[in-house]
């Protein structure tokens, strides 16, 4: 895992003091050794945090003949199979490690067959002399960030938006701060920085800085069913081959265990596959009336892991939320958890942690599943006209509460699974969008739809799209980077995700109760009440903080010149004010998201 970044188009010794820069951007990603390169037309940068071949002979850039190159951010998973195809073939590899594999498998003619047999999680960008292009890939689901931008006819790329700042892009956005104070994320490739994309996932861009042309080849798409592989395995043994594969390791390695059936199950098929007893941890907090560290110790008993709970004193989050947010590559609010997590994880010497994140993508533990079910239930009221459903609606679920104008706003208008999520992770609405003086009719790029397939695929494809990928994975990738912890998510192996997607049956994802699937396969693993139980989750009291030791820095972060510039000032102080004063309607998740947003543009920079 590491951090990439080059720039191609222009005269090397010119470029290379930029890729240096934008390299040093990156260092908190790759501690272990770090690099660039000049290219024949551009350079290259890496940084390196070492998990397979530690030694400096797979250090990056990569390159057998100087002619071509490769810089890579992730993991191959499978690379002794793809090896040993490659050698049979003829290829001869000088190190032990994943990244010959990739650079080798590029470079060969049988690449496109090969290619679709690799498993992992990669962002990368390869330059070829002999075809004078430039490629950039990043991996099926989007586990793995890769942005690109153009300035001056020339191609700048890299693992972060920090690293394009420090190429020159450090303008705003503006036309999609709507959809970011929407959804607190941004789906599809386009990101808050003017000029800088995001290479979709399953995308494959090809350069040619020659000629200008620029090719974009969809490789992998979740809503095209041709490239699901109609597989005779259950969901249980695509779950345990997708642990087995990331338990690949030259460095101590781990898992998250918060107690709830995602990472429990995790860590169960990881003790199964391994001779080694597995470093489990959670994360608990001192003075918190209720978390899962009771559920996690008993399962850690009961899986013989070899467990370590940290527990953060109320003082020692609050001195890190600040910092927190100082380190976000990407403002949003949904960052500091998993912040903690991983730089708590870091500190016990771990480099490498299995996660239980996309269990609730798949087999339906978020709310908009349950919503839908209840939907299904109202089939009297969903025969009613618009006028009248509204008119019931509005009298069923009164009050100004968020989850009571959400409920209004879904009965009042078209119901449709990709609705429901998108209304679900509203933030702020249109009204407010349009008081803050945004432009309120936002037109949300679209998951994409499964021809004739469940409704429960189609939810799953909705928070995949607008929820999971842009922000989950975001925030997971730039949050234990920060602290050069690699994090992998077996739940979502392409393989699992395609086979729910497929047939979503199986997985139960609208059955009762949520992530039913999933507890069938813990029930034979672990004691029942650690599966049968409500959820907890690691939960920080970040309204009472916000209004009380954090309120000095939400209110530096809302008195932003930049925000102001970009937003009604008068509107912002009305929303704090009424926060303040304990009006419910104003949730301390809008202020939060304000208040990040403003620290991200003063601490970066930003031209408003």
């Amino acid at each position: 895992m590491c951090g990439i970044a080059g720039v191609v188009g222009g005269n090397p010794e010119k470029l290379k003091p930029v890729v240096a820069a934008m390299t040093d951007a990156l260092s908190h990603r790759g501690p272990d050794a770090q690099d660039v390169v000049e290219i024949s037309n551009g350079a290259f940068g890496h940084a390196r945090l070492s998990i397979l071949d530690t030694t400096e002979a797979s250090n990056q850039p990569f390159s057998t003949d100087n002619q071509s190159w490769l810089t890579y951010n992730g993991e191959i998973y499978n690379y002794r199979d793809l090896r040993a195809t490659l050698e049979q073939n003829g290829e001869t590899f000088s190190t032990s490690g994943d990244t010959e594999v990739l650079y080798r498998l590029w470079r060969h003619s049988n690449r496109e067959r090969l290619f679709t047999e690799m498993t992992g999680m990669f962002a990368f960008g390869f330059w070829d002399d002999k075809t004078e292009s430039l490629t950039l890939v990043r991996d099926r689901i989007g586990i793995k960030p890769l942005y690109y931008g153009f300035q001056d006819g020339v191609l700048y790329f890299a693992s972060e938006l920090r690293a394009m700042m420090a190429a020159g892009f450090r303008s705003l956005n503006h036309s999609i701060l709507p959809e970011f104070l929407t959804l607190q994320s941004i789906p599809g490739e386009q990101t808050l920085l003017k000029d800088v994309h995001k290479v979709n996932p399953g995308e494959i861009i090809t350069w040619t800085p020659g000629s200008g042309s620029l090719n974009r080849e969809q490789y992998y798409d979740l809503t095209n069913p041709d490239v699901f592989t109609e597989e005779e395995s259950s969901i249980e043994d695509t779950l345990r081959a997708s642990v087995s594969d990331r338990l690949v390791s030259d460095v101590p390695l781990g898992a998250f265990l918060s107690g709830g059936i995602d990472s429990t199950l995790v860590v169960a098929l990881m003790q199964e596959q391994t001779n080694t007893d597995v470093n489990t941890f959670t994360v608990g907090f001192d003075d918190a009336p209720e978390d899962e560290r009771e559920i996690a110790r008993m399962a850690a008993e009961h899986l013989q892991t070899r467990h370590h709970e940290i527990i953060c004193t109320r003082e020692q989050v609050l001195d890190k939320i600040p910092q927190a947010v100082q380190n976000l590559d990407v403002p949003g609010g949904d960052a500091v958890n998993t912040y903690l997590v991983a730089g708590l994880t870091r500190e016990q010497g771990i480099k490498v942690a299995l996660s239980g994140l996309g269990g609730d993508e798949l087999f339906g533990g978020y709310p908009s599943f349950e919503f839908y079910r209840k939907v299904g239930r109202m089939k009297m009221l969903l025969k009613l006209p618009k006028l009248l459903r509204a008119a019931a609606a509005g009298l069923i679920f009164r009050g100004h509460t968020p989850a009571n104008q959400k409920l209004r706003q879904l009965l009042s208008g078209n119901i449709s699974p990709s609705e429901v999520v998108r209304t679900q992770r509203t933030v702020f609405n249109r009204q407010m969008l349009s008081e803050l003086g945004m432009n309120d009719e936002i037109s949300f790029p679209s998951a994409g739809s499964i021809s004739n397939r469940h409704e429960a695929t189609e939810l799953s494809l909705s928070e995949l799209h607008y929820y999971c990928i842009p922000l989950l994975l975001q925030d997971t990738d730039q949050t234990s980077m920060a602290h050069a912890l690699e994090v992998r998510v077996p739940l979502l192996d392409h393989r699992l995700v395609g086979q729910v997607l497929r047939n979503p049956q199986k997985a139960n994802a609208l059955g009762r109760p949520p992530k039913s699937k999933l507890i069938e396969l813990l029930q034979s693993r672990v004691p029942r009440e650690i599966w049968d139980r409500p959820k907890q989750g690691f939960v920080l009291p970040m309204d009472s903080w916000m209004k009380g030791e954090l309120k000095s820095f939400t209110l530096e972060g809302l008195s932003s010149d930049r925000l102001r510039k970009v937003m009604d000032g008068a509107y912002i102080d009305q929303l704090r004010d009424s926060y303040l004063n304990g009006d419910e309607s104003i949730t301390w998740s809008r202020i939060w998201l304000l208040a990040v947003l403003g620290h991200w543009l003063e601490n970066n920079r930003i031209a408003c």
